[in-house]
């Protein structure tokens, strides 16, 4: 969970620097998790999760972690 908030963190960061003005998050971020690998990765990009739900690129797996964030 530690990995999961540095990250948060930095996106908010990083949001706050671009001056960010949405006050809803506009964009869904879904965690992978490939085990053979032990790599996890983190995506906003309905292509990417829907190429890694569909098994195209063998291994990876949805860890459950969701949340929002803005574009």
């Amino acid at each position: 969970m530690r990995r999961l908030g540095r990250w948060v963190a930095t996106c908010v960061a990083l949001a706050a620097q671009a001056g960010a003005s949405a006050a809803e998050p506009t964009a869904r971020v879904v965690e992978f998790y490939n085990p053979s690998l032990d790599h996890y990765f983190v995506t906003a990009f309905a292509n990417e999760t829907a190429t890694l739900d569909a098994g195209t690129i063998g291994g990876w797996f949805r860890t459950g972690v969701e949340f929002g964030a803005w574009r």
